[in-house]
């Protein structure tokens, strides 16, 4: 066949493939379009999902009436017009394809007037075709009407959803490209009925109260960091508010909405450690940079950028969370002071613990759960004596300069303490996982020897395995030695490890369940870590305490789980249905 040229109505339609998927993606042309003539207001209205009548109406600039015909000629545009434009992008929209895209597959109308003219004009046209203009009476700013979406298209048509599923993905759209437009007004009315109304100037957390529920709202904290070019604003949500759904994580560069692995890699790395790996936390992300550093020409509707400098932005993003979330920790531990009668620092294997419990008479709780007030100990597995838990019976005051009060421990798993007015619970086992990790990543795993070495049948997929992690498996304080042709002698283990947990740990690395460094200190710290269940003794729950408290990013285990909860009046008011 020969080479020809494609007449222009099947060049807009091929254009229109690439654009317009749906009614929401029309909105979003259509609205980036009033944002870059300078509209203050913004006003929509659809029915059925968009697919009848999508309405969008602005008091930007307007379009004068000798260029309403070149608004819809494809590659026609005001917004850029050299190649030198096109690497420094300031608006939204730049390519002057959406409008004839659009216009090729619905019942279209473009009404405008600048504010110089004293009437506007409208340019009515069927499926690409131009049917008529005229003079019209109307407000300055523009006023785009499509009709009967993908009539012209039945195969595009049937590829929609249902109106309802449709009018979704609308309210989605117009929500996200209303939300870090603060300066400009917005309303959507489906079926003639108002959904979402933005007054000017309100701040995107006052938007966001239309749309996420109060529980959410109550654990934002404010995103506000720069670095060179670059500068985070927004707001991210604490760990302790999280979903298993990203739908809550919108994404902003210079204001566009988009899609982006190496943000989305950067908000991931910045909760590492303090929610669990299928959880993820509510983010409202604006970033602002140069727009010569950032190519937005990668994607045909606009939603992927390209950054010239990805390390540099992947850095300030994840630096911007962690800045956030450590300003507006919900609680904190302050290591105790040196003191005389605090002679833990002056002698490690001496504990000195300060604990308090009310008098017999005045507990609830069952005689063995009673602790003792003071005492030390040279043992730390030691209890406390006789003498010293009567003299704890007389007493009912925590000791100068005490910083917590244990109280003691619940189901051997949980470990309750009192500060100040809030009572703290902590699960001993994340607490000893988290330090022990942190303990991993500051230094080599000391080992220990074997009496009887263990071994283990190598399959061909767990030699693979072994090859490429020896080294690391080695750091962490394996002793391991290949003996025949296809087994492995175990002849040393972490220090932390029995011999049963070893070789479990090591059964699990083999399986290829865990293949990175970071990924085996936090196996290595969990199987070496006091289990659920296990009975402490004061001493042992005193020192545990005191090690978490100078532990980094002590709130969660390295796998994202809390390692306390806080009860204050707050949470126990309404679980005793109290009102005050």
């Amino acid at each position: 066949m020969k080479i020809k040229v494609l007449p222009p109505a099947l060049q807009n339609q091929i254009a229109a493939g690439e654009v317009v998927e749906n009614p929401a993606s029309v909105l979003k042309e259509l609205v980036e379009n009033s944002l870059d003539a300078g509209a203050t207001q913004v006003e929509v209205q659809a029915e059925q999902g968009g697919i009848k009548l999508l309405e969008v109406v602005d008091n930007g600039l307007g379009i004068a009436e000798s260029d309403l015909e070149l608004a819809v000629t494809r590659h026609a545009t005001s917004k850029i017009s050299s190649f030198a434009d096109l690497l420094s992008i300031s608006s939204y929209g730049f390519r002057g394809e959406a409008l004839p895209s659009i216009a090729s597959v619905s019942r279209f109308s473009l009404s405008s007037r600048p504010k110089e003219q004293k009437l506007g004009f409208e340019l009515n046209l069927e499926f690409g075709q131009i049917l008529s203009q005229k003079p019209v009476p109307m407000n300055p700013g523009t006023k785009v009407r499509v009709e009967d979406l993908f009539a012209n298209v039945p195969a595009r048509l049937k590829f929609l959803k249902r109106p309802s599923t449709e009018k979704k993905r609308l309210v989605q759209t117009f929500f996200k490209q209303a939300l870090p437009h603060s300066k400009t007004g917005f309303s959507l009315r489906v079926e003639g009925q108002e959904l979402i109304s933005f007054y000017p100037h309100t701040t995107i957390l006052d938007r966001l109260k239309e749309i996420w529920p109060e529980k959410i709202l109550q654990s934002l904290v404010e995103l506000n960091f720069e670095r060179e070019e670059l500068k985070v604003r927004g707001l991210t949500s604490l760990p302790t508010s999280v979903q298993t759904r990203s739908d809550r994580i919108l994404l902003y560069v210079n204001n566009r909405p988009i899609v982006d692995k190496l943000l989305l890699g950067a908000i991931k790395s910045a909760y590492e450690g303090k929610i669990l790996r299928n959880e993820f936390p509510q983010v409202v992300l604006l970033l602002e940079v140069e727009p010569s550093l950032v190519d937005v020409n990668v994607h045909p509707a606009k939603l992927e950028v390209r950054f010239a400098q990805e390390e540099l932005v992947f850095k300030t993003v994840r630096q911007a969370i962690l800045q956030a979330l450590d300003q507006n920790k919900t609680y904190s531990f302050a290591p105790p002071t040196p003191n005389k009668q605090n002679s833990f620092y002056a002698n490690p294997n001496k504990v000195s613990t300060k604990v308090c419990i009310p008098k017999p008479t005045d507990s609830l709780l069952p005689k063995q759960s009673v602790a003792p007030l003071a005492y030390h100990s040279n043992h730390p597995k030691e209890s406390a004596s006789q003498e010293v838990k009567e003299a704890v019976l007389a007493q009912s005051q925590v000791l100068p300069n005490a910083d917590f009060v244990y109280l003691g421990q619940i189901d051997k798993t949980y470990l309750l303490i009192k500060q100040g007015e809030h009572f703290f619970i902590l699960d001993q086992h994340v607490v000893h996982e988290r330090i022990l990790f942190s303990k991993l990543q500051a230094k080599t795993c000391p080992q220990k020897l074997l009496l009887m070495p263990l071994k283990h049948k190598l399959s061909r997929e767990e030699e693979h395995t072994l090859d490429k992690l020896w080294l690391e498996l080695k750091q962490l304080g394996f002793g391991l030695k290949r003996v025949g042709q296809n087994i492995l002698e175990i002849r040393a283990v972490p220090e932390l490890l029995g011999s049963n947990s070893a070789l479990e740990f090591l059964q699990e690395v083999l399986a290829g369940h865990v293949n990175q460094k970071e990924e085996l200190l936090k196996r290595l710290a969990c199987k070496g870590s006091i289990k659920a269940g296990t009975e402490l003794t004061v001493d042992e729950a005193v020192r545990l305490i005191l090690d978490w408290q100078r532990t980094p990013h002590k709130e969660f285990c390295p796998h994202g789980r809390p390692t306390v909860i806080a009860l204050d009046k707050k949470t126990l008011i309404p679980l005793f249905k109290r009102t005050s």
